[in-house]
């Protein structure tokens, strides 16, 4: 019993290490919305959401806050919660530029 009950659970360790991590960002977004405010201090911008929703959403340390302007869409996947205040906060996994604004 105590051999079957081991070998099961090597068995799942093993697969655990079998999972490839997939960051091709492919699926659907998170959120997708126009950018209506950049805060260049804080390194995030003031999302839009197409049903009138705001969302404040921090950006990763290696983007920069130059890629972006305000009234180009984007689609974003989110990394983690999303904070409950006045405007909802978050932070960016991946941010993909929809339209460019000229």
């Amino acid at each position: 019993m105590k051999k079957s009950l081991v070998l099961v659970l090597m068995f799942c360790f093993s697969l655990v290490g079998c999972v490839t991590e997939k960051n091709d960002f492919e699926a659907p977004y998170d959120k997708i919305g126009i950018i209506t405010e950049i805060d260049v201090e804080k390194n995030r911008i003031l999302v839009e959401e197409k049903n009138t929703n705001l969302i404040w959403i921090s950006l990763q340390e290696n983007d920069s806050i130059e890629n972006y302007k305000e009234g180009q869409e984007i689609g974003l996947w989110i990394d983690g919660l999303i904070a409950e205040s006045a405007p909802p906060q978050a932070m960016a996994l991946k941010i993909k530029i929809i339209t460019q604004k000229d």
